[in-house]
């Protein structure tokens, strides 16, 4: 997989990885909607659940569109963050340590 930045655009002419990549990239603007609704008084839960399942699906249709492939199973930010850049260290601080 290549990663961004890294040359080139694997996905194109994949034509399922675009398909999938945009299916995910709908559902996590679909959570990350549900989320702000449900922000207020005895909720909070809900939207922080429903906010992380948002930015996991936003990363894995970056997986997807960058790399051209299946994003692997996982739920660790952090971890699907890795996939998405070429090199970790590229990731701001600041989103490093939210995720």
């Amino acid at each position: 997989m290549t990663p961004a930045g890294g040359g080139g655009h694997p996905a194109r002419g994949n034509r399922r990885a675009i398909q999938m990549g945009e299916r995910f990239l709908r559902q996590a603007e679909y959570d990350l909607d549900n989320a702000r609704a449900l922000v207020g008084p005895h909720r909070s839960y809900l939207a922080a659940n429903l906010a992380h399942q948002a930015t996991e699906k936003a990363l894995k249709a970056a997986v997807w569109s960058l790399g051209g492939q299946e994003p692997p199973w996982k739920h660790s930010l952090r971890q699907l963050a890795a996939l998405v850049v070429s090199d970790p260290s590229q990731i701001p601080a600041n989103v490093a340590a939210a995720i």
